[in-house]
């Protein structure tokens, strides 16, 4: 009987220890859960946008048509560079625009 009751008592041990532990766990995952949404909501955005774009296979590239303000184009411009600064060497970036002055906006005069 004694015996029995000495497994229960490790058994109610490493019960506990493993409540604590796992206590622990949910803690830490509460702290970072902010920054992995953030992370996730970053990805989702890219994924979005390369999904977006049409793959040349004569080139072997991505082509991507947007749409930008005039005002923010050399902003847009110049990210893109940054952008393409952080590649491997492997890839490059080419940037190509078209100017349609003809097309409005609707209610923009």
């Amino acid at each position: 009987m004694n015996g029995l009751h000495s497994q229960i008592q490790d058994l109610s041990v490493v019960l506990e220890e493993t409540e604590q532990y796992l206590a622990q766990v949910l803690d830490k995952v509460v702290v970072s859960l902010p920054s992995w949404k953030v992370q996730v909501q970053k990805m989702k955005a890219i994924y979005l946008v390369l999904n977006q774009c049409s793959f040349d296979v004569t080139q072997k590239c991505l082509i991507a048509e947007v749409w930008c303000p005039v005002r923010d184009l050399t902003q847009v411009q110049d990210a893109l560079r940054q952008g393409s600064g952080l590649l491997d060497g492997a890839h490059v970036l080419v940037l190509g625009f078209a100017w349609y002055p003809h097309v409005l906006m609707p209610g923009v005069a």
